[in-house]
This record gives C-alpha cells, structure tokens and sequence, in this order.
C-alpha cells in the first residue's frame, strides 16, 4: 500500500462512521415511529374509547381550561387519573396514553399534524389545542342534550307526551344559554374552544368590515350581498360583484377545516326586496337550510343578527332575531344592534370603526388561543 493510499485510509474510515449525534437522531426517530404504532393500535381499543367518551371527560375538561392551563406534565397526569385511571405507570406508557388520545381525537375531528414544534403536532402533551379537540370530540360523540347545547329534533309527539306537555320533569337538565356579553347568546360548553384556523366567515359589507383581521381563504363577504339566492338577482351582472350568502355558506360547510360558521346577512335581501313577511320567511327558511346541514356536519354556527323585534311589532310582522333566538337553534346569536348602540356611519347603516371592532371581539370567548 503506498504513502498516499495509507494516507487516505483513517479519512475514509472517519467519513464512513456516523456522528453520535445521527445516531441519535436515527434512534429517537424510531423510537417515537414505534410509540406512534403502539398509540394508534390503543387508540382503536374498545376500552380506551370507552373511557375517553365518558362523563369523567366532561368533568375533566370543564376543570381544565386555557385560562387555568399550568403545564402539559400536570395536566397529562391528571388525566391519566382521573379519565383514565391510570397511576404509577412508566413515563413511555403514559406517552403511549396521550399520544393514543391524540390519535383518536385526530381520527374523529381532525386537526393533528406530524410536523413537530407546533401546538397541534402528534407531541403527547396536553395543552389547550388538544383540548378544543377534545371539546369537539364530546359534543359529536355524547350529543348536545349531555353537552349543554341546545338542539330541537323534530319527532312526532307520543299520546305521551301530548299528556305531559307543559310539565317539567326535575331530571331533565335545561339546555345551557348563557350572555357571555351583552348581546351576545351562546348555547355552547364553556370549556369548547376553537382555533382561528377553524373558523369561517361569510356575510355582506358588515361582515367585510368586522373580519377584517381574517385571512382571505376564511372568509367570503361582498359588499351589498343577498343571504337568500333569488332568480332575480342570480345574473352574470350581480355575481360580478356580490355572493349569495346561502351558497358560500354551503361550500365552507364542505370543508372538513371548518368548525364555525359565522355569518351575517338577510339586511340586504329586506332593503332590495321588501320588508314583507314573504321575503323574512325566505331568510328563515334559509338559515334553517344553513343550521340543518352544519349540524350534520358537526359545525357550529354563529349569526350576526340586527334586532328587528320592536320594529315587527310595530308593523305585525314576523320578526327574524326573534326566531332567530327562540327557534332556530343556532349556536351563537349575537345581536348587532345592541353591541353597535347607535354607533353608526354617516350612511346610518354601518358600524364605525370601534363599533366594528367590538361586534369582531364579540366571539373572542369561543376562540382558542394562539
């Protein structure tokens, strides 16, 4: 062997042996794909599932919440426990555990990604995120009559029933409606969060100028826009420049993304239209459209809605905010006329600026943190 050969030898020796630091890397990585494989084989288990639906789960999110969070550690412990009942297990089995219910919450609502160092990565850390997932997970799974919202089903009354109609039964749990503000009424859990990406807005130049800090592909407002699709106005010309609101509703609720609507319209149907009865039953009906199809969906909706009650009154007519509040059963209705209080443009119809800003923190209370 010469010099030079004998010379080469130690470097290509070197450049073959892997660093300690790859060799890590390469063990850890599979060591977390062999935890994964555990995880979504125990996430498929009938008795896991079984104790993550139950009623301990409900108890334990309404004690945790993003504004008594402390750390991922504490709260994976006490989950352990008190969903799970689990104790003194080794540190990879609790691993195991979490990431398990990140692989259930995931199968079922979605949400979860494999790129690490976010808030909603497969981690096995119980932070808010996999909490407003758990939330979702709840109310699809134990249905809104156990989870606090309220929902009408249309079933034919029994002899039964017409007997006992008007009489309250001391087991039944009303359903949950609260004023999280003035204004401002939610028939939702108190712990359901929901992150920003998830969130979707459609409405007219109202919703244009309160969702202002939402991205363009969660959000679909024109100015002068109609909620109900007429033949009309269904032209070339109007939808060069305006939405029918039913219809861009109607797509957002396609996307699995989506777990709140939010909408606002009606106003311009009523001024283009007629404020008749004929054209409010029309925006009923297709609200009702709307809230049918979100429920089947498992997507919760939020309307913006002026208070036209004193003004229906007034006239005899069918009023919508109060349908609106009684009957339809939407998930949030917030009244825009009492959070505006008379702070209005000079047109008289649009919000100012900080009227504006206040109907856009109107929902601040149902969104997860960042």
């Amino acid at each position: 062997m010469s010099f030079s050969e004998r010379a080469r030898q130690p470097q290509e020796t070197a450049a073959k042996k892997p660093s300690p630091r790859l060799d890590l890397k390469i063990a850890k990585n599979a060591i977390d794909a062999e935890l994964r494989t555990d995880a979504k084989k125990l996430s498929e288990d009938e008795a896991f599932r079984e104790k993550i639906s139950g009623e301990n789960l409900e108890k334990f999110m309404k004690d945790h919440t993003k504004d008594n969070y402390t750390d991922y550690k504490k709260w994976n412990e006490e989950f352990l426990e008190k969903v799970l009942g689990l104790k003194d297990i080794t540190p990879v089995q609790k691993r195991i555990q979490i990431l398990a219910l990140q692989e259930l919450l995931n199968k079922e609502v979605g949400g979860f990604t494999d790129k690490q160092g976010r808030v909603d990565s497969f981690d096995a850390k119980l932070g808010p995120y996999t909490l407003s997932k758990m939330a979702e997970y709840l109310n699809k799974k134990i249905g809104p009559a156990k989870s606090g919202v309220a929902e009408k089903e249309d079933k034919p009354a029994t002899p039964q029933a017409e007997q006992t109609a008007g009489k309250k039964n001391p087991e039944q749990t009303p359903p949950q409606v609260k004023e999280t503000a003035p204004g401002v009424i939610s028939r939702l859990p108190e712990y359901l969060k929901i992150s920003k990406d998830r969130i979707f807005y459609t409405g007219d130049s109202i919703t244009v100028g309160y969702a202002l800090l939402v991205d363009d592909d969660h959000k679909s407002a024109r100015v002068s826009s109609h909620l109900v699709r007429t033949k009309k106005f269904d032209n070339e010309k109007y939808r060069r420049n305006h939405i029918f609101i039913e219809e861009e509703a109607m797509k957002f609720l396609q996307n699995e993304k989506c777990k709140l609507l939010v909408m606002n319209g009606g106003g311009n149907d009523l001024g283009a239209r007629g404020r008749t009865d004929t054209v409010r039953k029309q925006i009923i009906e297709t609200y009702k459209k709307i809230i049918m199809v979100a429920k089947e969906k498992g997507v919760k909706v939020s309307i913006y809605a002026s208070n036209d009650e004193e003004e229906a009154k007034a006239k005899s007519h069918i009023s919508i905010y109060k349908w609106l509040r009684e009957e339809s059963g939407v998930d949030v209705l917030i009244d825009s006329t009492k959070i505006v209080a008379g702070r209005y443009a000079r047109d008289g119809m649009h919000p100012q600026a900080t009227a504006y800003k206040d109907l856009y923190k109107s929902l601040d209370f149902l969104k997860a943190s960042a």
